[in-house]
């Protein structure tokens, strides 16, 4: 029986044993019973099973893998030579060194440079600025040289002489200097670090140290023994000590010196690592047609061609006016001199011409360019351009009229700089209107014709220009107004030598007073610490030209009084004014 029972058990017949349920199993019985939750968003699983973002502390300074010795040698060398041509006193010469040499060195130690067509045009006008530094400097010229190497260092890095990026990373250009100094000393720093990490070969020291210590040992000996070796030590030690002291003394530099040499190694260090913007998208030439509004392009256009019909009228009866008086009258209003209509009047209708150039820009835009009915609006337009173009005629014969009146300034050539200029704008207004540019593209080309009339007057010798006209109209003129211009205007060596003519003229106070102003200066004593770098062609040929004028100007002032012949000339000419 017991065997039977023992049988029963093994086989599982006779007792039934529930399982004990796992804890795995006791949860999956509770989740059963739970109502369904929904699968998270895709969003919120690809967030939650990515990858956990990696904090970096961010990096203000990005030194150089490499300390850049070449870039640093190159600077201080460059440093050096502008000290020698600039700082003991800058000329002609000295400028137009300089102007040659930064760009040159600037491209050969720059770590990233890019050829292109901007830096042939930049070239040129460094060429150009260069030969006009040798005839005769002036403040314009020195600035537009100044920031033509920072155009320079730009497009030679971006490879692109677009206006608007040349805009935006000049002045940042200008102060990142110092930052690239420090960039440089952590570079180096990370050199020597990387230098001291590394496993030295302790048989060096034994190799070198050894043999030095005992022959050095044995040197002390020798040095102690003997006094004739001492006093040949003493006398090759102050010998060399006094040259030292004598040759500190001599570059011992000054602040100011110090300063200077601070400066030109930031502005240099600049133009080798300008500041350049990482992502510059660059807008569209041609313009694009905005989405389709009906109602608000026929109000656009309504005022677009209300506007012009009115501009048209009033500029017809004010074109009209001028003509009058300008052209078939041939004389002043009534009640006006020739400094109110023509100095004013060129002045205000300049202005206008520039007012119509933005009024222009800004109607044929968007809408207007791609509206059904833009023929009118088209023919309004060019009508107006006409008439902005016979404005720009009445400036030019006004400062003609005062030209002929009493005679060429330089505020006079710039006034036809900036009438021309304005008149180039609008005929890249009208290139616009007709080829649908965009108004980036109008700025851009408006901004490039404004940096291009900047270096042209720059480079124009003024003086030489105002005064070989002056000159033929005091000799020409019955009464020679333009005489005025003598008194009032300072007049360089360029100006100078168009004068020696008007030693004969009628007017004994006019050629007392020429003899007067050219004898001051020819006869002024000559700066006795004048270097090579100071030398100017004009300034030179002014003196030769006048060498062969030296005996009548003795005979017009022969006591050398010019102060009292200038004073007279001044009263001459005041009532001409």
């Amino acid at each position: 029986m017991a065997d039977n029972s023992d049988v029963g058990k093994e086989d599982g017949a006779s007792e039934h044993v529930e399982p004990v349920p796992d804890k795995d199993s006791t949860e999956d019985t509770v989740t059963d019973r739970l109502p369904p939750v929904p699968p998270p968003p895709a969003a919120y699983a690809a967030r939650r099973h990515a990858a956990p973002p990696i904090l970096k502390t961010p990096v203000l300074l990005r030194p150089p893998e490499k300390f850049p010795a070449v870039e640093v040698i190159g600077l201080i060398a460059l440093t050096a030579l502008l000290d020698y041509l600039l700082y003991p006193g800058a000329g002609g010469l000295s400028y137009a060194v300089a102007i040659v040499a930064t760009p040159l060195v600037v491209f050969s130690i720059a770590p990233a440079k890019t050829r292109s067509g901007g830096l042939i045009a930049l070239t040129a006008i460094h060429l150009l600025l260069a030969l006009r530094f040798a005839w005769q400097s002036g403040p314009l010229c020195v600035l537009v040289g100044a920031y033509s190497l920072i155009v320079f260092a730009i497009v030679t890095k971006s490879g692109r002489a677009d206006v608007p990026l040349l805009a935006r990373c000049s002045v940042p250009t200008c102060v990142i200097g110092g930052v690239r100094w420090i960039e440089y000393a952590c570079s180096l720093r990370l050199g020597k670090i990387r230098a001291l990490n590394r496993e030295v070969d302790p048989n060096v020291f034994r190799l070198v140290g050894i043999p030095v210590g005992v022959a050095a040992t044995f040197a002390l000996v020798f040095f102690f023994s003997n006094p004739l070796l001492r006093d040949v030590w003493q006398w090759a030690y102050d010998a060399v000590a006094v040259r030292l002291r004598v040759l500190w003394e001599a570059i011992c530099p000054s602040p100011v010196r110090v300063l200077f040499w601070g400066g030109c190694l930031w502005f240099l260090a600049s133009l080798v690592r300008p500041f350049l913007l990482r992502a510059d998208e660059r807008l569209p030439d041609d313009e694009v047609a905005p989405p389709s509004m009906p109602g608000k392009e026929k109000l656009i256009y309504r005022v677009s061609l209300n506007t012009l019909i009115a501009v048209n009228l009033l500029f017809l009866m004010y074109n009209a006016f001028d003509a009058y008086h300008l052209v078939f009258r041939g004389a002043l209003p009534s009640g006006l001199n020739h400094s109110q209509y023509a100095r004013q009047g060129a002045f205000w209708l300049t202005v206008a011409l520039a007012m119509s150039t933005f009024v222009l820009s800004q109607i044929f835009r968007g809408h207007v360019n791609f509206y059904s009915k833009l023929r009118s609006v088209h023919v309004l337009g060019n009508v107006w351009l006409a008439q902005n173009g016979m404005l720009a005629i009445w400036v030019l014969m006004r400062l003609h009229m005062y030209i002929s009146y009493n005679g060429l300034t330089r505020m006079r050539i710039v006034g036809i700089y900036g009438a021309t200029l304005v008149t180039i704008g609008l005929i890249l207004v009208a290139v616009k209107m007709h080829r649908r540019k965009s108004l980036a593209w109008l700025i851009r080309k408006q901004l490039a014709a404004f940096g291009l009339a900047l270096v042209l007057l720059a480079v124009t010798p003024l003086d030489a220009a105002a005064w070989a006209l002056n000159a033929e109209l005091i000799r020409t003129m019955e009464t020679p107004k333009p005489a005025v211009q003598l008194s009032v205007q300072s007049i360089s060596p360029e100006g100078l030598m168009m004068l020696p003519p008007l030693l004969d003229h009628d007017d004994p106070a006019i050629a007392r007073g020429v003899a007067a102003l050219l004898g001051q200066w020819y006869f002024a004593k000559p700066a006795d610490n004048a270097r090579w770098t100071q030398y100017q062609v004009s300034h030179d040929l002014c003196r030769r030209v006048l060498s062969k004028h030296e005996g009548r100007i003795l005979a017009l002032v022969p006591d050398k009084t010019w102060e009292r012949h200038l004073d007279a000339l001044a009263r001459r000419t005041r009532r001409w004014i």
